[in-house]
């Protein structure tokens, strides 16, 4: 009985030491819809801790005889990430924008994410898009996966613009890369 017990443990010990205590995350599904979406313009792939992405620019306009929904634009994408032993969450968005408007006039770009099937909607601050250049959409509040993966993270964006000069606006503004974070299971 004593070498059998032995014989486990030894057999438990050394599977326990082949076994990397954590594997990267996986990406394993990337999907998105919505009318600022272009998802066959769209690739991702997830590098370390980043999820790379090369993505549609979402276009938004506003002026003189452009249709309102036209200065509003949304996209979820559902973002189903592995990671064994592991949780995932989206710690924060890098964009990239470009904007042409009169003076006086706000484009902004905004984000939220949350666990697919959970309640909780976990928002990113705002970025109000200059004439050009780079930023970051953070938060605080983290929406973590469950363990090993098994649920989509959801990412929802949205880029409005509001002309009050009533001249012809437009503003563009492409996400680049998801920094991801990730924990042991809690």
């Amino acid at each position: 009985m004593k070498t059998m017990t032995r014989a486990l443990a030894a057999t438990a010990f050394a599977t326990a030491l082949a076994t990397p205590a954590f594997a990267a995350p996986r990406l394993r599904e990337f999907a998105g819809a919505g009318t600022g979406c272009d998802m066959q313009a769209t690739d991702a792939r997830l590098s370390g801790n980043t999820l790379v992405l090369s993505l549609f620019p979402m276009v938004v306009e506003a002026g003189p005889e452009i249709e309102l929904s036209e200065s509003r634009k949304a996209c979820t994408m559902i973002i189903a990430i592995t990671s064994p032993r592991q949780q995932v969450a989206i710690e924060a968005i890098d964009v990239s924008f470009d904007s042409h408007m009169a003076p006086g006039d706000i484009a902004e770009i905004g984000a939220s994410a949350f666990i697919q099937g959970s309640g909780a909607t976990h928002e990113f601050g705002d970025i109000r898009i200059q004439p050009e250049g780079r930023g970051t959409l953070t938060t605080k509040d983290l929406a973590w996966s469950p363990c090993g993966g098994g649920r989509a993270l959801v990412l929802q964006l949205s880029d409005r613009i509001s002309a009050p000069s009533g001249e012809f606006g437009t503003a563009r503004f492409s996400p680049r890369q998801l920094r991801l974070k990730t924990r042991n299971c809690q």
